[in-house]
């Protein structure tokens, strides 16, 4: 039954990479990272399907596919934040993210061995630290006023709600182990669900195309 849900949810990350790829010409700089971002997710997670079939190993893949994430989303806020593109901000904080995965795996938790969880942790936090920022710095901009809201807002909103879930499923492991260990299945469902309404949402959006404002 997991095996199926897995399959299905890559299934479905190959179908919006490809989506991605089509829209990809038409799409402005920071569609254009998102579009990245979910080719490089679908990859990650169909070799770490395949490796867990294949070799009961894929701890790896996560620790190479963590710098790579948090770096292609500090690129996109990077790109609309206002504030962060004056003096590339969000770059600095992708470079730091990514040094902060590599110090991660190499001294606290190595990849023979344990999953990156310290790093998602961080990364959940300078997430929804850059969510909230650029909540604050869109609702400063006069383009506020228009109707039409930019695709790039519920991104954020998608990346916001993603990485809260992120946050507090890695971060209350430690202590609350035996709770985890009686409800593992049921919450590897939600954070699956989760997974999946957030690329379904941004899958919707590209194919809704209409434009951003943040550049």
């Amino acid at each position: 039954m997991w095996s199926s849900i897995l399959q299905a949810f890559n299934i479905t990350l190959i179908g919006l990479a490809i989506i991605g790829i089509i829209k990809f010409p038409s799409a402005k700089l920071p569609i254009r990272v998102i579009i990245i971002y979910i080719i490089v997710t679908a990859l990650s997670e169909n070799i770490a399907f395949y490796t867990a079939v294949k070799y009961e190993y894929n701890l790896i893949v996560y620790h190479i596919y963590g710098p790579i994430q948090i770096f292609l989303l500090s690129l996109f806020y990077n790109n609309i934040i206002k504030t962060f593109k004056k003096n590339n901000a969000g770059i600095i904080i992708g470079i730091i993210g990514v040094i902060a995965s590599i110090l991660n795996s190499l001294f606290l938790q190595p990849p023979k061995d344990f999953l990156n969880t310290n790093f998602l942790v961080f990364e959940s936090i300078v997430i929804i630290g850059l969510s909230l920022y650029y909540f604050y710095d869109y609702l400063k901009q006069e383009i506020n006023k228009k109707d039409i809201i930019p695709n790039e807002f519920y991104i954020a909103c998608l990346l916001l709600v993603f990485s809260s879930f992120t946050l507090l499923y890695w971060s209350i492991q430690p202590l609350t182990a035996d709770f985890l260990k009686k409800y593992n299945m049921l919450l590897n469902y939600i954070l699956i669900a989760i997974n999946t309404i957030t690329y379904l949402g941004i899958g919707f959006l590209l194919l809704k195309n209409k434009g951003t404002r943040s550049e």
